[in-house]
């Protein structure tokens, strides 16, 4: 709920019509949120996970994810953003 009024008052102040900006701050917030629950799960029940491989693997996996496409989506604005710039430059 906070992160989702945090997200929210972001594109507010920014105003961001953008969904892939919009992406890149969710996937963001994703990122936080699976590496608390990566060491949640991993300080708090390490005897109880071991039976369950996957799951770490899951929760280890998870934050790295978020964190590749937030970067993806953000090298992505960016290489438009150059296009953009190069293209007023040729133009004037």
């Amino acid at each position: 709920m906070l992160m989702g009024y945090i997200i929210y008052k972001v594109f507010k102040i920014v105003k961001c019509t953008e969904k892939i900006m919009m992406i890149m701050m969710v996937c963001l917030v994703m990122h936080l949120v699976s590496k608390i629950i990566f060491y949640m799960y991993t300080g708090l029940k390490v005897g109880e996970l071991v039976k369950y491989k996957f799951v770490i693997t899951v929760f280890q996996i998870m934050p790295i994810f978020f964190l590749s496409v937030a970067i993806i989506l953000n090298l992505r604005n960016w290489a438009f953003y150059n296009i953009r710039i190069g293209e007023m430059v040729y133009h004037s």
